[in-house]
């Protein structure tokens, strides 16, 4: 999944080309659904696909990002060992972890207040 923001004037996406340009295996299938976490990183490129900027580094799961009304890049991480929500600036620095409950914490998004 990949978003455009006005604000970054670039597409944002995470991704696990940078290991395999093919799609990650299938997993079989189940009576439920099970969200595979691959080695996702985010990424940025112009909208012609120019300019790739990989903005993680974890070797781990970081999707489910969007842009806040500032400018702030917001997703999920299993950076340290457990599904949180983290913020960035738009270049990949200034990580910080806002949340600290055991389990999934993901799918964030910021409000049009900027919250």
């Amino acid at each position: 999944m990949w978003i455009f923001s006005p604000r970054l004037q670039r597409i944002l996406y995470s991704s696990t080309h940078h290991i395999n340009p093919g799609c990650p295996p299938a997993r079989p299938r189940e009576k439920r659904f099970i969200w595979p976490l691959h080695p996702f990183e985010i990424f940025t490129a112009q909208k012609d696909g120019s300019d790739l900027k990989a903005l993680t580094f974890t070797e781990s799961y970081n999707a489910e990002a969007t842009v806040s009304k500032d400018g702030e890049i917001v997703f999920t991480s299993l950076r340290e060992g457990d599904l949180d929500i983290y913020t960035m600036n738009q270049d990949g620095s200034g990580v910080k972890r806002l949340t600290h409950q055991k389990g999934y914490d993901g799918v964030p998004f910021s409000l049009p207040m900027g919250r």
